[in-house]
């Protein structure tokens, strides 16, 4: 909704679901410049309730709205740990919460998870799996290997 002024009006008449990811600036830039955050959890929730109002002023219904506080997404690595260990911090937005874990980068550093530098996929299900928790509505998994991948 942030980057299509039409887009309140298509989920409000549609009744479509809409996450609202957070992320800092835009796709090209979001991992550039101050990645610093005062407070991240604040300034996340803050940003959720501001997008919230938002929605239900164009018509759209809390029913139609996930929030996702966007992993990877100009965040640093300590932060996008921070979210995973924090997300139920979130509940207070009184959305569900969808993360995207995933594959990051930030998985396949040694010191995550004791699996290795190899085991972005194994992190990525494990972190899938601790979201599995009431008010969280679930992860989104970038790769199903056979044998392997989430489940």
């Amino acid at each position: 909704m942030r980057f299509d002024e039409q887009m309140p009006a298509v989920i409000a008449s549609s009744g479509a679901a809409v996450v609202f990811m957070h992320m800092r600036g835009v796709p090209q830039t979001m991992q550039k410049g101050d990645l610093h955050y005062a407070l991240l959890q604040g300034e996340m929730i803050d940003f959720f309730r501001e997008r919230l109002n938002t929605a239900l002023l164009a018509g759209i219904l809390p029913e139609q709205v996930i929030i996702d506080p966007g992993i990877g997404f100009g965040k640093t690595r300590s932060d996008n740990l921070k979210l995973l260990k924090y997300l139920p911090e979130f509940n207070v937005v009184g959305r569900p919460i969808l993360t995207g874990p995933s594959r990051k980068s930030f998985l396949g550093q040694e010191d995550v998870g004791g699996y290795g530098s190899s085991g972005r996929n194994s992190r990525s299900c494990d972190s899938s799996h601790h979201e599995r928790e009431p008010g969280r509505e679930g992860p989104r998994c970038q790769s199903h290997e056979k044998g392997g991948g989430c489940h």
